[in-house]
């Protein structure tokens, strides 16, 4: 897989793009939980702490989609009525807008082969905004290159072969993976960076920030055994300490 289906968007007029007139859609493919709460939670945390503009009216899923190797195919009718969504929000947003997609899938479905045909036929509708793949929860079938020596863990490093990055999620805790999520979305919107434009940031910038976010602490009580502290922004950047 190409790194460019992690962030569609490289032409040299997209990197001063100003925060106040980007607007995210988030898509939600695959259950992390059987009951739905991790939506549930998702919605809650992101109606609360993100610090950028959100698309209303929803935030749209295809949440059973995983289910239809045991259903057939009737759950892909989900899938086109995101597809359908995602295009009228972009034939309607206001001229000068641009739009930010983050694709929130869990493992199977990064690794599925309808995910990849999903994004093709978004592509004709969607190759003027930026896209984002963050995999969240489940399980990947994949174990082959994999290094030892990297400081990515397993589930990163798979996460990069598949064009993406990781999010922590442990479906027993799930409100602190929910808040990880919302934050690693904020950074890569560049809400915690000074300045007006968000940030232009590399593939090699992304992965470090997922890496520092999933060893941060985001427990409401407890801090995490063995946490970090967030990275320092010296001259408004990160500088990120991946080891």
């Amino acid at each position: 897989m190409s790194e460019e289906t992690f962030i569609m968007i490289t032409k040299e007029d997209d990197k001063n793009v100003k925060k106040s007139t980007v607007i995210a859609l988030p898509v939600f493919l695959g259950a992390r939980t059987l009951d739905g709460s991790d939506i549930e939670e998702f919605e809650h945390e992101f109606s609360s702490e993100r610090r950028f503009i959100f698309y209303y009216p929803s935030i749209m899923d295809a949440l059973n989609v995983n289910l239809k190797k045991h259903h057939g195919h009737r759950y892909f009718g989900d899938l086109v009525c995101v597809i359908e969504t995602i295009k009228r929000i972009i034939d309607y947003a206001d001229e000068g807008d641009k739009v930010v997609i983050f694709y929130i899938v869990t493992a199977d479905v990064a690794e599925s082969s309808y995910f990849d045909i999903f994004k093709k036929v978004l592509k004709k509708y969607t190759s003027n905004c930026f896209e984002y793949t963050i995999i969240v929860g489940g399980r990947f079938k994949r174990r082959i290159g994999i290094d030892h020596d990297s400081p990515y863990n397993m589930w990163e490093q798979i996460a990069h072969q598949l064009g993406a990055v990781s999010s922590f999620f442990n479906s027993d805790a799930p409100t602190a993976g929910i808040k990880r999520l919302v934050e690693l979305m904020n950074r890569i919107m560049g809400t915690d960076l000074p300045g007006e434009n968000i940030p232009d940031y590399s593939l090699k910038d992304l992965r470090q920030m997922a890496w520092h976010v999933n060893r941060e602490n985001f427990n409401c009580r407890n801090v995490r055994e063995g946490a970090i502290q967030k990275y320092n922004i010296v001259d408004g950047k990160p500088v990120f300490n991946v080891r």
